[in-house]
């Protein structure tokens, strides 16, 4: 080997080497989050290319189509106003992902609803599972115009970014899914005081543990989302509510859980967790929390009230014989 190789080859080996030895102690976690970065980045690059192409009308059959998924019981929740829509189509985007199915509020760039089915399979695999940190992001399947960034400036709003679908839970799903329910699709501003609540709380832990249900109950379903409106009235609907991010803030969050009891029947309870507020015209936010520290039932709704306030329907393909009592009735108790 002449000392010119030599002397290259070395100089190589100087800058690959402790590339390697990098890559060689990274875990499997910080090396997937390293992929996201990546596909973060194509993702402006396409945005870039499609921009001149958005608000093009589309033929419309190419709109009649229903998404399926194991996340869903009943079918899709479904959109019955236009109080969502924007000015390109239904304002709404739908990411599928192997823990959920996440629908994005483009205009409030926030998460509108979340679906989850919760197995005891997936409860074992998330207890086995290690802790991962949360790393936020924007969502690479989302044009990057949908964009607002991962921060809500939480020491000055008190906002939390609140999973819809829990962190802990993704990871039972492996490292892919906890990093991608830390993107921005599967979080809301959620007040602090109701996202690290004890009413909040106690009914993620009782769901993520099948607390208090019969051992035949092999499944649940879980939609969790947010609510714009401060009643039942839609033109109550506040788009122009953000905080100086540029996020929507929602009058309220809401979690639904259901399945099938021991005896076939369908079973499902709405939860609805108020954080009223007003938005000044500077964008700064007050708010007016109720005690979270009443007992479950007082968060107890009817899941109509619920689908008043967000403008979706839960359970659309349910028989509409059994729909109307299901969806009309307050229950004491979580699982009676």
């Amino acid at each position: 080997m002449s000392r010119t190789s030599f002397v290259v080859l070395l100089a190589l080996a100087l800058l690959i080497g402790p590339m390697l030895i990098e890559a060689g102690s990274q875990t499997p976690y910080q090396i997937k989050r390293a992929q996201l970065r990546q596909d973060l980045d194509y993702a402006r690059q396409i945005g870039e290319l499609e921009t001149p192409l958005r608000g093009e009308p589309r033929p419309a059959e190419l709109q009649r189509f229903e998404l399926r998924s194991r996340h869903f019981v009943f079918g899709m929740p479904r959109l019955f106003d236009d109080r969502h829509f924007g000015p390109d189509g239904p304002g709404v985007s739908v990411v599928v992902r192997e823990a959920f199915v996440a629908a994005y509020f483009e205009d409030m760039r926030t998460a509108l609803w979340v679906c989850q089915r919760w197995t005891r399979s997936e409860l074992e695999r998330m207890r086995a599972a290690e802790s991962l940190d949360r790393h936020w992001y924007d969502d690479p399947d989302l044009p990057p115009d949908f964009y607002a960034g991962t921060s809500y400036r939480g020491s000055e709003t008190e906002l939390d970014r609140g999973h819809m679908a829990r962190h802990s839970m993704n990871r039972a799903w492996g490292v892919n899914s906890s990093i991608y329910g830390c993107l921005m699709t599967n979080c809301a501003p959620q007040h602090r005081s109701v996202n690290r609540g004890s009413a909040y709380r106690i009914l993620e832990d009782a769901i993520a543990d099948f607390d208090g249900l019969p051992e035949q109950v092999e499944a649940l379903w879980t939609i969790t989302g947010t609510a714009f409106t401060r009643g039942g009235d839609p033109t109550d609907f506040e788009r122009a509510a953000r905080i100086t991010t540029g996020f929507g803030v929602p009058q309220a969050t809401y979690k639904i859980v259901a399945w099938f009891g021991v005896d076939g029947a369908f079973n499902a309870r709405g939860y609805l967790f108020e954080q009223p507020h007003r938005v000044d015209a500077d964008g700064n936010l007050t708010f007016a929390i109720p005690d979270q520290r009443r007992p479950l039932s007082s968060f107890n709704v009817p899941l109509r009230a619920i689908e008043l306030r967000t403008g979706v329907e839960f359970f659309p393909r349910l028989h509409p014989g059994e729909a109307g009592p299901l969806k009309t009735s307050v229950h004491e108790a979580l699982w009676d």
